[in-house]
C-alpha cells in the first residue's frame, strides 16, 4: 500500500520485515521511516498525515 503525506510517498508492506519506506521525488531517494512490528499485516490506510496499519490484532499510528 502507498499513500502520499506531504511531499513523500510511503510505501507500506510487500515484506514480512515491517518497514515503511519514504520516497522523495525532489530528492529521487527513498528513505526508512519507521518499523511496524514484524508479521502480517492486516490493512493500511492514510488519513489527514498519518499512515494507520494493522498488525496481528493491534493498530498503530504514525506521523512522519
Amino acid at each position: 500500500m502507498a499513500g502520499v503525506i506531504g511531499q513523500e510517498v510511503f510505501v507500506v508492506g510487500g515484506s514480512n520485515s515491517g518497514l515503511v519506506e519514504a520516497y522523495s521525488p525532489a530528492a529521487n531517494a527513498w528513505r526508512s521511516a519507521v518499523a511496524l512490528p514484524s508479521g502480517s499485516t492486516v490493512g493500511v490506510g492514510f488519513l489527514n498525515g498519518t499512515i494507520y496499519a494493522v498488525v496481528g490484532s493491534r493498530m498503530y499510528s504514525y506521523q512522519p
